[in-house]
């Protein structure tokens, strides 16, 4: 029950692309790119080159710039004078990143939502496969994979590792965990219809929901959604990560106290949700919509409570939770293999602590 329904499969090129056949039966429907801008000249004229050179061209490109202090306006300049499209450049003052997409929103006029950041690379048929998908499958927001792009464009690894084929997901069926980055969607604008985001709720990892995961939930709530394989964006990651040696002890069992504090969080985060959301369900889906959230914040505080036992039976009860599928990404409150290895590793660093008291 509420497992996601995957597509038949002989209905893509590339895994997910139609048929070459099928290309002109796409219904026309006009796209806004929707792009937050900060400060990006580094990386920005290679992000604007590779929506110039779509295989199907935005109908307009909205750019909101929150007070930028270096050439980024400069180089949105040129490009307007250049783009075969409408470009509209919005300015604002450090209103922050998800206020700057949301308003842009409101200042395009497309069908079609496509979210952009500053300093990613297009692949050219990003616009085309998405607009076929979101067709082909009657849905309201697609999400596809992307290659993750060190800042020379190497890559470093690949979103989306568990979409093998398209995947579809029927109103509050889908897993609301699922990690989505703005940047690899399309979606209706309709599905922001009535959404008050000023007073929306408050996101998974603090502060308030960010565009991605409002979207996201907006479409769980109220819309069909298809996740496709295709590769169609790279990523770009130029910050100062840092990957090595394990932490200190004292510093991992920081880390891992602050995790069961967090899944509290979370529980309390998914209750918030169920409020805000069940608001906005359709005519008729609010007690689902409620119950479907609220489902989500009981199953966070008895994935919680599991890492209060003792090892020897907190342990087993994880692993039994993983044979009924609670850590498959595909379930319909899945919290990932990944959550599944952060419990386990929560118990051996509170086993490695009581070896050094003794």
């Amino acid at each position: 029950m509420g497992r996601p329904v995957t597509a038949r499969s002989g209905t893509s090129l590339k895994g997910t692309n139609l048929r070459s056949d099928q290309v002109g039966k796409v219904e026309h429907r006009t796209v806004s790119v929707v792009m937050a801008t900060y400060n990006g000249q580094e990386y920005l004229s290679e992000q604007l080159a590779s929506i110039l050179a779509q295989t199907r061209p935005p109908d307009e490109l909205v750019i909101g710039d929150d007070g930028s202090s270096d050439r980024t306006l400069e180089i949105i300049g040129n490009f307007v004078g250049s783009a075969p499209f409408p470009v509209h450049l919005l300015h604002r003052e450090h209103v922050g990143s998800t206020a700057n997409f949301l308003l842009s929103v409101n200042g395009s006029r497309g069908d079609l939502i496509a979210f952009a950041d500053q300093d990613d690379v297009w692949l050219p048929e990003k616009l085309q496969v998405c607009l076929r998908s979101l067709q082909h499958y009657s849905a309201d927001l697609v999400v596809h994979a992307a290659d993750v792009v060190d800042a020379n464009l190497r890559s470093v690894g690949s979103g989306l590792r568990h979409i093998r084929r398209p995947l579809v997901e029927e109103p509050l069926k889908g897993n609301l965990w699922a990690v989505t980055l703005g940047n690899t969607m399309l979606f209706r604008r309709g599905l922001l219809d009535g959404c008050d985001w000023l007073a929306r709720p408050s996101g998974r990892l603090g502060g308030l929901v960010n565009h991605d995961d409002l979207v996201h939930l907006l479409a769980l709530t109220r819309a069909r959604s298809v996740w496709v394989p295709d590769k169609l964006l790279l990523y770009r990651q130029h910050g100062a990560n840092a990957y090595g040696a394990p932490p200190a002890l004292a510093k991992g069992l920081r880390a891992y106290h602050d995790h069961t504090r967090s899944l509290s969080y979370r529980s309390d985060v998914a209750q918030e949700w169920a409020d805000y959301f069940s608001r906005l369900a359709p005519a008729g889906r609010e007690a689902q919509t409620l119950s479907y959230f609220a489902d989500a914040a009981t199953r966070l505080l008895v994935r919680a409570d599991r890492l209060k036992r003792p090892a020897r039976k907190g342990m087993p009860a994880i692993v039994k939770a993983a044979a009924t599928g609670e850590y498959h990404t595909h379930t319909r409150y899945g919290f990932g293999w990944r959550a599944m290895l952060q419990d386990l590793y929560y118990f051996w660093y509170r086993r490695q602590l009581v070896r050094s008291e003794n």
